[in-house]
């Protein structure tokens, strides 16, 4: 049976990138923990769950995900981190990531005075799929 190209293009085009990146042959990834903290908390080797910031604080978004076994390869998969603010997009980055050995740390890192003072969320997306979504604040 002979397939039509332009089909085929047409599949890739209406699933998007996640169909090409995510492979569904190894273990799948479980998120074991999300929050978001300060960039000060972490050069202090802290990882201390926070929902209030300062302008002039780094938020950091991390996302834990593990798999069983352990040794296996849970292939690759594409990540994507929002940030919005009153559901609006206001920073995003996308970007393939190898999943070779649990646990994968998926983090995403902005200055609190890129965004102002007001209320926001920040979305980790594998595959398209949302697996860490927290709220916070910036104060002046």
């Amino acid at each position: 049976m002979k397939l039509d190209s332009r089909i085929i293009a047409l599949c890739f085009v209406v699933a998007g990138p996640s169909l090409a990146l995510a492979q569904n042959a190894g273990p799948t990834p479980q998120v074991q923990a999300s929050m978001v903290t300060s960039g000060s908390s972490l050069a202090l080797g802290q990882k201390i769950p926070m929902n209030t910031f300062k302008v002039e604080d780094d938020i950091v978004s991390i996302v834990l995900m593990t798999w069983s076994p352990a040794t296996a390869s849970a292939g690759r998969h594409f990540v994507e981190h929002r940030w919005l603010q009153d559901a609006n997009i206001v920073s995003d980055n996308k970007h393939a990531v190898s999943f070779n050995s649990t646990p994968v740390t998926l983090a995403s890192r902005r200055p609190g005075a890129a965004f102002g003072a007001g209320q926001f969320e920040v979305q980790t997306l594998l595959d398209g799929v949302v697996v860490g979504d927290e709220q916070f604040s910036i104060t002046k």
